[in-house]
């Protein structure tokens, strides 16, 4: 799709011609979102250097502020049925904008247009979300020069899509939600509204930390395996931040984001739902962590892995073909360690004596290379 398509999907899509008019200087293609699109921190970077980049003491110690800054505000939401922690919704605010400080300078017609005409795998998703930011404009909801945000297209304190704030913005004091504003009380509400409608469950935990037992059994548990709170005790799975007693029948997730040799954790619904907001696990962890952190508590008992033994994407591509060379399905040479790379990760692990955790690390990646050399060094022999 081009400039010229994206023009007539706005006409189709009852946009009127004036608006189009109006936003037709924004209606371009803008280079520098293509280098932000594929250097996005969430997805190259591995959760222990994404984590301390993002949960910060700096980070934690401003939004304890903005929590008792805001604690009026929060405490109303509850008696307009927006029940979410506010260690939750503060958390959101501190990693999308820094607590307000920073909203974003791209102009978000830009934006969407430039990835709605690129090849980034959610044209479609980016081609709605840029006529809602006409429709914002048509609508007389913000001025189409007012329309800042990221170089994703996301807007406000808490970075809405134009979609979403369309279909999720709550005003509280005017009689459009204004998410822009110094005042953050519409979009902190505003987030609410999105994730309750999500499916979030008001005082339901979102994660613990669990211990695994020695000889634990990875490979009967393995791609995120579900059991309830009482089946994962009867494994000797021990929680550490919840009273297990008391959600026996909640189904909790096993998450291993490192593997065996980083934090185990427990994961519950409200979980999934921080991934509606934006789906990186990464980012649902930081969420998470700083959230821990304004309520003051601390981050996870057992350590990260060195950031270092973890692949990127070429490695993992890397990591795919030696598999497929080994006679393994992987579901594709993408650099993504989808359920098929690792079923056959933990295949090739189990073979090979190590703990069949199914993920994707530097050694087994080293082991890979250094067995594929001998045995095309035996063949030229």
């Amino acid at each position: 799709m081009d400039v010229d398509g994206l023009t007539q999907a706005a006409l189709q899509r009852g946009i009127s011609s004036e608006t189009v008019a109006r936003c037709l200087p924004h209606l371009r293609l803008v280079e520098e979102i293509h280098t932000c699109w594929t250097n996005q921190p969430e997805s190259v970077l591995p959760p222990p250097s994404y984590l301390e980049r993002c949960v910060t003491e700096q980070r934690i110690s401003d939004g304890r502020v903005k929590l008792d800054e805001h604690a009026d505000l929060t405490r109303k939401f509850s008696g307009l049925g927006l029940e979410v922690g506010p260690e939750i919704l503060i958390a959101i605010w501190g990693l999308e904008t820094s607590y307000g400080a920073v909203l974003g300078d791209f102009h978000v017609i830009q934006a969407l247009s430039t990835l709605s005409c690129s090849d980034t795998g959610r044209r479609q998703f980016f081609v709605e979300n840029l006529l809602a930011a006409l429709e914002i404009v048509q609508r007389g909801m913000a001025p189409v020069d007012c329309l800042l945000g990221s170089w994703a297209g996301a807007m406000g304190h808490t970075q809405f899509m134009p979609a979403s704030f369309l279909r999720y913005g709550v005003s509280l004091t005017h009689n459009v939600p204004d998410i822009w504003g110094s005042d953050p009380s519409d979009a902190l509400a505003s987030t609410a509204n999105f994730l309750l409608a999500a499916g979030w469950k008001a005082a339901h935990p979102v994660l613990s930390e669990v211990l695994l037992p020695p000889g634990f059994p990875h490979s009967e548990h393995a791609d995120r395996a579900s059991r309830t709170v009482a089946e994962w005790q009867h494994a000797d799975v021990v929680f550490l931040d919840v009273e297990a007693e008391k959600l026996s029948d909640q189904v909790a997730r096993l998450l291993l984001p490192a593997g065996a040799k980083g934090p185990a954790l427990a994961t519950f619904s409200n979980f999934e739902v921080i991934g509606c907001y934006n789906r990186s696990l990464n980012y649902q962890l930081a969420v998470l962590l700083l959230s821990r952190g304004l309520s003051g508590r601390s981050g996870f008992q057992v350590s990260w892995p060195d950031p270092h033994l973890f692949l990127a994407r070429h490695q993992i591509m890397e990591l795919q073909k030696r598999l497929h060379c080994e006679g393994f399905d992987t579901g594709g040479i993408d650099g993504i360690a989808g359920p098929a790379t690792r079923a056959a990760i933990r295949c090739i692990q189990a073979e090979t004596g190590r703990v069949a955790d199914g993920f994707p690390d530097l050694d087994l990646l080293a082991w890979l290379r250094q067995r594929q050399r001998a045995e095309s060094a035996d063949g030229g022999n």
